[in-house]
């Protein structure tokens, strides 16, 4: 019996089509940048590494996947592109799926400083195929939660120091500063006259509150001059518009071993006259001009930066203060892309790595595309049988 194309399938048929999706559980990593992408056309695996998580004096030949080099580079990626069976890839089947595995290594030179701005990983990455493929067309349409995050409201009574994101909103406890991207800092005041002005005349990251802890490194010193800008792009003092708030980023690193710690700032504040002198400033040393830069008026006060700035305010007192505590981690988020092609309308594979996942957005109501489907009665006894090809007979590998 021939039916018209539209009328529902039993249950147990759209449990065959449309199996139920797994629930993975969330990562506090949400809402974070993706650092290696995996394609998986036909014969091709693809693999897109940000450039931020080697560093930006990262060296490609320390980069590779299994024995091969990288392809090509873009403006922000490392690419490779190479075969399934090239790279000393693994052949497997599992579970009536055809997987493809290699290993992306990247193994940087040891650094001389007690910092480091990039970290070594080793990755492993994978592509799956189904063996056998089906010529159903299924529709759905997914549907995102949505969720609302509350944070605290903190009143300032004296001056505070506290880590931020790039909206310039406090990190919460369960937020991070990863490998490759910038940091950003932020010191409030108590309101100020029209005379004043906040300033930070040094700064120095430890792994622990105290201030006397070792090791330390030295961001901003000086009397205001950012000398870690003289190496880093995103090292700089930032506008923030208000006299009782100073604004500053970093490039992102962590002590050698401490990944996942806890590290802390401890800067000295003062207040002193609204315009910057030698001894109060805000100075960046722009890489491109080779030249130190005020943030707010003449560049002429940062000439000492290269030197010693003296101070020529004897009245003006400072106070250290120590920020709340933040965590690094290597940002190695791995996205899972699938490509299609006109030679295989259905899925074609989908790449992915076993270290971190990203929550899937949940799936809604399924819904079936209208076709010119025929639906056929079949006995209880009866055994269901389809037309399928394997992998192999797909790709032409028999």
């Amino acid at each position: 019996m021939h039916g018209s194309g539209r009328e529902q399938l039993p249950e147990e048929t759209k449990e065959v089509l449309v199996p139920r999706a797994r629930v993975r559980s969330s990562s506090r990593r949400r809402g974070r940048s993706r650092q290696v992408k995996v394609v998986c056309q036909m014969k091709k695996m693809i693999v897109k590494v940000n450039k931020q998580i080697v560093g930006l004096d990262g060296l490609g030949s320390e980069l590779k996947l299994g024995t091969c080099d990288i392809s090509k580079t873009t403006k922000h990626y490392h690419v490779f592109i190479y075969d399934m069976d090239q790279c000393a890839s693994k052949r497997q089947l599992i579970n009536k799926r055809v997987t493809y595995s290699n290993i992306l290594r990247f193994s940087p030179g040891v650094d001389l400083w007690p910092i480091r701005r990039a970290m070594p990983f080793s990755l492993p990455v994978e592509c799956h195929f189904n063996r056998y493929h089906y010529s159903y067309k299924i529709g759905y349409i997914p549907q995102v939660r949505l969720q609302n995050h509350f944070k605290p409201l903190r009143t300032v009574d004296s001056i505070v120091l506290t880590p931020r994101d790039e909206l310039w909103r406090r990190l919460s406890p369960t937020e991070e500063y990863t490998l490759g991207h910038p940091m950003y800092f932020q010191a409030d005041g108590p309101p100020l006259n029209e005379d004043k002005r906040l300033f930070v005349d040094s700064c120095y990251v430890t792994i622990s509150s105290s201030r006397l802890s070792r090791p330390r490194f030295t961001v901003i010193e000086n009397h205001g001059c950012m000398i870690d800008s003289m190496s880093s792009r995103w090292s700089r003092f930032i506008h923030s518009g208000q006299r009782n708030v100073v604004r500053f980023s970093l490039d992102a690193f962590l002590f050698h071993g401490m990944l996942g710690k806890h590290l802390y700032m401890h800067c000295e504040i003062s207040v002193r006259s609204l315009d910057p002198t030698a001894s109060a400033k805000s100075c960046t040393y722009n890489q491109s001009t080779k030249r130190w830069e005020e943030l707010y008026s003449s560049n002429a006060v940062c000439l000492c930066c290269d030197s010693t700035c003296l101070s020529s305010d004897l009245s003006a007192s400072s106070k250290v203060i120590t920020s709340e505590p933040w965590i690094m981690e290597s940002d190695l988020n791995i996205v899972e892309e699938e490509e299609t092609t006109s030679f295989l309308p259905e899925e074609v594979g989908t790449g992915f790595v076993h270290v971190i996942t990203t929550p899937a957005a949940e799936i809604g109501p399924r819904n079936f595309v209208p076709d010119s489907a025929v639906v056929e009665e079949v006995e209880e006894d009866d055994k269901f049988e389809e037309t399928r090809r394997t992998f192999e007979e797909v790709f032409g590998l028999v």
